[in-house]
């Protein structure tokens, strides 16, 4: 091509001149740099003699002409030696292995990296004065969109595949390297360039999405498989290291909003069906006592929505059944005897307290199972038998309320220790918190109505003592106990007046001054015990005051 011996013709042939300039320093110094690893090195002379072509085109054209086409020309420049750069570098997938194509496609994109880095320095004064007035990309995201067209459109599906085939390797029990799947996944996060939402735009519609529908199908033969061949503990506990796994693995190489839908998506695949096959395996549980998987399951049914309340109607129907148990073999027994029966109850409140504290973390919805089930099952008659009553007398139907205020009342004869009375009033207070049968006597009422044992002047000072302790420890223990209801809270208060009441001494403190639930400004002050030369009428009742 022939240009003109005018001024304009000589200023083509000198825009041309600098173009082609440009090309070859591109091809020979920025690439080759590159891709040796900067064994040749691009050095700063380099670079400014590239910079230099640059301004000189822009600004001798904008001097002498009123139209500036310098800033265009080179801006296409640009473009289309980093095309030829990526054209002569395609990547031929088929028949390559996964390894090796991962490899082969986070080493092109590190260099097209390095060399837009480099190359963008050079044509900065296109940024600073032209691609920022028109609607043109920046050089930046020129040189990565060209990456996108020319090397990611054509191997995305193959680079998929490459990744997925290392992760199921790795869930398999095989070492991968997970460093390689992080460059691997981040190309696809960097393939949003431009894009307001980039981190999530090409990543969710190119990876996540597949990604997510090739964990639920792996998770999904995995939960059939485990539960032909495994127990009920073992599948838990393989569900539970699956899921910490995934999260591991989220962490070290997926995008960080990845993360929830990765879980969300193995919570669903195996624990849904883990609380089908719970039906009968959480009884079983619960029958042989496995804390570390009755914690596991928990753990593991709190993950998903709606997950809980399933099992807690079988703790509700196991704990009603296994109390049913007891009333029933008592009720058989020639003579119901009080302090056997109360023990029974305190070991199944202490057992299943326990457990919900320590295994289920004191969750409201199993609390309120349990409680359910032991009002449940202590409205239930027990039968009694007449102590030294002839043969053929009718039984006594009691309520189990009844039969710990009896137990009480024991206590008030000097026929069972103090600590065993405190653990039956802890029960009873529990049990009988403000619900009882229809026609059924309060426990206040039972335990208020007794009489004093003949002798009972006789009565030595220890024996006196040991009362204002017991006394004490019962009030502290009520004070603080938490109740749903005001009215239970008050019940209790009534109970422990009446089982309690001292003999000489009634208590100071009205109803109402009582400390309720969570009045953490009122305490309760220890009684005073007399010493052993003092008068017992000096003894008084736990005064409760206010701090402040």
């Amino acid at each position: 091509m022939q240009h003109g011996s005018g001024p304009n013709g000589e200023k083509q042939s000198k825009l041309e001149k600098g173009c082609h300039t440009l090309q070859k320093a591109f091809e020979e110094k920025v690439v080759a740099a590159v891709e040796s690893g900067y064994r040749r090195p691009f050095t700063g002379a380099d670079h400014m003699a590239m910079y230099t072509v640059v301004y000189d085109l822009c600004t001798e054209c904008n001097l002498n002409n009123a139209i500036n086409k310098a800033p265009d020309v080179l801006y296409s420049t640009y473009a289309e030696m980093v095309t030829k750069y990526l054209k002569e570098r395609r990547i031929e997938s088929t028949g390559m292995s996964a390894d090796k194509l991962l490899r082969l496609v986070v080493q092109r994109w590190e260099n097209h990296k390095m060399i837009v880095k480099t190359t963008v320095k050079v044509f900065g004064y296109l940024d600073r004065f032209h691609t920022k007035h028109t609607a043109l990309d920046t050089t930046t995201d020129k040189g990565l969109k060209c990456f996108l067209t020319e090397i990611y459109s054509a191997v995305k599906v193959d680079l998929r595949g490459a990744i997925f085939e290392h992760i199921q390797r790795e869930r398999e029990g095989e070492v991968v390297e997970r460093g390689l799947l992080r460059q691997a996944i981040g190309v696809f996060i960097d393939m949003g360039i431009g894009d307001d939402c980039y981190e999530t735009k090409v990543y969710n519609v190119d990876f996540e999405a597949p990604f997510l529908t090739f964990t639920g199908n792996y998770y999904e033969r995995e939960a059939k498989r485990w539960m032909a061949e495994n127990s009920t503990t073992e599948y838990m506990k393989k569900a539970e290291q699956r899921l910490n796994e995934e999260l591991q693995r989220a962490e070290a190489y997926l995008h960080r909003n990845s993360e929830k839908p990765l879980i969300r998506v193995v919570e669903q695949k195996l624990l849904e069906t883990l609380l089908n096959l719970e039906e009968t395996g959480f009884i079983a549980l619960l029958q042989d006592n496995r804390l570390d998987d009755i914690a596991r399951a928990y753990r593991l049914f709190s993950r998903i929505a709606k997950g809980v309340p399933p099992i807690s109607r079988l703790m509700y129907e196991y704990v009603t059944s296994e109390g049913k148990q007891i009333v029933q073999k008592h009720s058989s027994s020639p003579e119901l005897c009080y302090k056997a029966y109360t023990k029974d109850l305190l070991d199944i409140h202490q057992k299943y307290r326990s457990i919900l504290k320590n295994q289920l973390n004191d969750d409201p919805i199993f609390a309120k199972s349990i409680k359910d089930a032991f009002e449940a099952f202590v409205n239930q008659p027990v039968q009694s038998h007449v102590k030294g009553a002839p043969p053929g007398t009718p039984t006594i139907k009691e309520t189990t309320v009844e039969a710990i205020a009896r137990f009480c009342r024991q206590r008030r004869l000097r026929e069972v220790s103090h600590f065993e009375a405190e653990d039956a009033t802890r029960c009873a207070i529990y049990v009988a918190s403000g619900r009882h049968a229809e026609g059924q006597e309060p426990v206040c009422r039972l335990a208020g109505e007794v009489q004093e044992p003949p002798g009972c002047e006789e009565d030595d000072l220890r024996l006196r003592r040991d009362d204002a302790s017991f006394d004490n420890r019962l009030l502290a223990l009520v004070s603080n106990l938490p109740t749903q209801r005001p009215r239970a809270s008050e019940g209790c208060h009534r109970r422990v007046r009446h089982v309690l009441r001292l003999r000489n001494a009634e208590p100071q403190t009205e109803l109402g001054s009582l400390p309720r639930d969570g009045d953490d400004r009122r305490r309760v002050q220890p009684a005073e015990v007399p010493a052993a030369n003092d008068d017992i009428s000096s003894l008084r009742a736990p005064v409760i005051q206010s701090q402040g």
